[in-house]
C-alpha cells in the first residue's frame, strides 16, 4: 500500500542550510591547506616533481590547468549560494591531475579532500554524513593499527612521550615503550567509539582533545612540524565536532539512490578497504593513513664528493659531511623536501627512487650517486630488506620495478 510522505519545508531548508555551511567551511579549509603548502603546488618549487605516468602535453600546462581548476572550483563552493554537482567534480578532477603530475602532492589531507569531494558531489546530506563518518573512522583506525609497530614504539612514539613527560625514573626503556603504545591504543579506542551511536559523541570529543594535543605537540614550540600538518589537525578537530559532537539534522524525506551515488559509494568503499594491503606493497603508506609511523618504505641517497660541484644548488646544503673520511656523503632528501616545498617527503620508496633518478640525470658523473632502497619494516622486529643500486643506469633499472612511475624520457 502506498503511503504519502509529507515534506516539512522548514526542516528541509534547515538541513540544506547546515549542509551548505559545512561544504563552504570544507572548501575554505582546503584552500587554507593549499595556501599553507603553496610551494608544493607550484611548478617551479626546486624539488623534483615525480609524475605517475606521462601525459602528452607540456607539464607546466597541465599543472596550470590542474591548480587553476582546483582553486577556482573551491572558491566556487565557498561562495556559491546553491550547490551543484559540477563544482565538486571539478575539485576532484583538479586534484586528480595534480596528483598525476606530481606524486608528492598526495598529502594525506589532499587525498582525504579528493575523496570527500566525491561524497559531496554524489550524495544527499544524510547518506553523505554516514560516508564521511566512515572515511573519518578509517583514518583513526588505520593510523592506530600502523603504530602498533616496533619502529613507532622505539622511535617516534618515544619522541612524543619525551616531549610530554621528559625524563622518566626507573626503567626508561620498558616504561617508554608502554607509554608509546598508549598513544595508538587511545586512537584505536576513539575509532571504535565512533562506530556506535551511544559512544559516538563522547568519542568525538575525545578526538577533538587528541587533535588539540597533537597541535600542541607538533607546533613550533615543540617538534616544529610543518604548517600543513598543524592546519590539517585543526581541520580534523573541527570535522570531529561537525560529524560526531553536534546533533546532526535528519533528511526530511528519503530519496532513491542514483547511479552516480552508487559509483561514489564503490570508490569510497575501495578507499576503506585498500589500506589493508599497505604492508604488502599494494597501496601507498599515506593513502593507508600511515601517519607519524616510521615503518614506511624509503630510500637513502648518497652522492660522491667528486660530483658535489654539479649538485643542484638548492640541494647542496642538505649533503652531510662524512665524518669517517669516506668519499660518499648522505643526502637528506627529507630535510630538502621540508625546506623546498614545506611538506614532509612522500614516504614511499617508489617516489624517492623517482627523486634519485632526477638527481642522477643532473650530476656530472653517472656513477657519482648510489641509493639504498629499504623495504617496509617488519612489524615485530623493525628489520628491513635493503637493496643497493649504484649509478644512473642501475637507478633507472630500479625505477622500472614500479608501476606508477613515469618512464624516463
Amino acid at each position: 500500500m502506498n503511503q504519502d510522505v509529507t515534506i516539512d519545508p522548514i526542516a528541509a531548508n534547515d538541513v540544506n542550510t547546515q549542509w551548505r555551511r559545512f561544504e563552504r567551511a570544507w572548501a575554505v579549509a582546503v584552500l587554507c591547506l593549499i595556501a599553507a603548502t603553496w610551494k608544493l603546488w607550484s611548478p617551479s618549487s626546486g624539488f623534483p616533481a615525480v609524475p605517475m605516468f606521462a601525459i602528452p602535453f607540456p607539464a607546466i600546462t597541465i599543472d596550470f590547468l590542474a591548480i587553476s581548476m582546483l582553486i577556482a572550483s573551491l572558491v566556487w563552493v565557498a561562495l556559491a549560494r546553491q550547490k551543484t554537482r559540477c563544482e565538486f567534480l571539478l575539485v576532484l578532477f583538479g586534484f586528480g591531475l595534480a596528483f598525476i603530475q606530481n606524486q608528492h602532492r598526495l598529502q594525506p589531507w589532499a587525498y582525504q579532500a579528493a575523496l570527500q569531494s566525491i561524497v559531496f558531489a554524489a550524495l544527499l546530506p544524510r547518506p553523505a554524513l554516514r560516508w564521511l563518518m566512515a572515511l573519518s573512522i578509517s583514518i583513526y583506525f588505520y593510523s592506530a593499527c600502523g603504530k602498533f609497530d616496533y619502529q613507532f614504539l622505539h622511535t617516534v612514539g618515544q619522541d612524543f612521550v619525551s616531549v610530554v613527560l621528559g625524563p622518566i625514573e626507573g626503567d626508561p626503556s620498558r616504561m617508554r615503550i608502554a607509554l608509546a603504545a598508549s598513544l595508538p591504543a587511545t586512537e584505536l579506542a576513539i575509532a571504535i567509539g565512533l562506530c556506535f551511536a551511544r559512544s559516538r559523541r563522547m568519542a568525538g570529543m575525545a578526538a577533538m582533545v587528541m587533535h588539540a594535543s597533537l597541535i600542541g605537540l607538533l607546533g613550533p614550540w615543540n617538534l616544529a612540524h610543518s604548517l600543513g600538518v598543524l592546519l590539517w589537525n585543526i581541520c580534523l578537530l573541527l570535522q570531529a565536532w561537525f560529524l560526531y559532537v553536534r546533533k546532526p539534522s535528519e533528511d526530511p524525506i528519503p530519496l532513491p539512490t542514483s547511479g552516480f551515488a552508487t559509483i561514489a559509494k564503490a570508490i569510497i568503499t575501495l578507499a576503506l578497504i585498500m589500506p589493508l594491503f599497505e604492508r604488502s606493497g599494494y597501496w601507498d603508506h599515506w593513502l593507508s593513513w600511515s601517519l607519524y609511523s616510521p615503518h614506511t618504505s624509503r630510500v637513502e641517497i648518497e652522492v660522491h664528493k667528486s660530483v658535489l660541484a654539479s649538485f643542484p644548488q638548492s640541494a647542496r646544503a642538505f649533503v652531510l659531511e662524512n665524518e669517517e673520511g669516506d668519499a660518499w656523503h648522505l643526502f637528506e632528501t627529507d630535510r630538502w623536501s621540508v625546506k623546498s616545498v614545506g611538506v614532509p617527503i612522500y614516504p614511499q620508496a617508489r617516489f624517492q627512487v623517482g627523486v634519485a633518478r632526477n638527481i642522477a640525470k643532473s650530476i656530472s658523473d653517472a656513477d657519482g650517486i648510489r641509493i639504498k632502497v629499504k623495504s617496509v619494516a617488519d612489524r615485530w622486529t623493525g628489520s628491513r630488506v635493503e637493496t643497493w643500486w649504484r649509478g644512473r643506469n642501475e637507478i633507472e633499472t630500479a625505477a622500472q620495478d614500479y608501476l606508477f612511475l613515469e618512464p624516463s624520457r
